[in-house]
């Protein structure tokens, strides 16, 4: 499950939102996406030590397993996600 940790004000966000809910389209029979205000819920960025919105952290079995920081293109999303949900099925 990839969740997004950005917030309101971040406009790099607002570039990488559209690329979500595209996968989200695309992945919504194998993947839930989640977003965190990171502004709102203050320790949760802090309790993963994330310091760069926006932040793209991949969970499996409640570990973090993967993650991108910044902007990144839709074709690197996907492929992080095909690695995890081909992983996960196997």
């Amino acid at each position: 499950m990839p969740v997004a940790f950005t917030a309101e004000g971040c406009g790099p966000w607002h570039l990488l939102a559209l690329e979500i809910a595209a996968l989200a389209k695309a992945f919504q029979d194998r993947v839930t996406f989640a977003t965190l205000d990171a502004e709102a819920q203050p320790q949760t960025p802090s309790r993963y030590g994330i310091g760069t919105l926006p932040t793209l952290l991949f969970f499996k079995d409640g570990q973090v397993v993967d993650q991108l920081i910044g902007v990144e293109d839709k074709a690197e999303i996907a492929a992080k996600l095909h690695t995890l949900t081909r992983t996960s099925q196997a």
